[in-house]
């Protein structure tokens, strides 16, 4: 059984240590400022309660439009079903709070992730060319999507 919750500055230490292993992490400090911007939504995906976190999304909302800025899974944890997980129900809450638009950036070599936000309703809108620059990961491509929540949509 899944259970995804928000996650707080007690859950940093864990938190950062599963963003670390994503190309392009966010460190400890970034990813406590984000907790303080209002607006932001954080949640974590554990196997059953109280369990070792197996992966984290964050995001922000402005007004009736939200962007998903982080969605990392332990490694040892991915192609489980649970960034699929931990992005249903993210979308779902943004839809339930009269969310109307939810914007992300993927790096183009990402073809996992490009595969399950299609699946989910999002669609491509735009290109950053050389956007990604991480030493480990190389140069990449940022692919902007968005999915726009039909009027009364409550799951994604």
């Amino acid at each position: 059984m899944l259970v995804i919750g928000p996650w707080g500055v007690d859950d940093l230490p864990v938190v950062a240590a599963i963003e670390a292993t994503a190309p392009g992490a966010w460190n400890a400090a970034q990813l406590a400022a984000e907790l303080a911007r209002p607006g932001g939504f954080q949640w974590l995906i554990r196997a059953r309660e109280n369990s070792p976190a197996l992966g984290l999304l964050c995001g922000r909302t402005v007004l009736d439009e939200a962007e998903i800025f982080r969605l990392t899974i332990a490694p040892t944890h991915r192609r489980q079903g649970l960034a699929s997980a931990l992005l249903v129900h993210a979308l779902a809450r943004l839809a339930g709070q009269g969310i109307r638009t939810c914007h992300l950036e993927v790096r183009a070599a990402n073809q996992a992730a490009i595969a399950l936000y299609r699946q989910l309703g999002f669609n491509e809108q735009g290109r950053r060319p050389g956007y990604y620059t991480d030493p480990a990961a190389g140069v990449d491509d940022a692919i902007i999507m968005s999915k726009t929540f039909a009027t009364g949509e409550q799951a994604a």
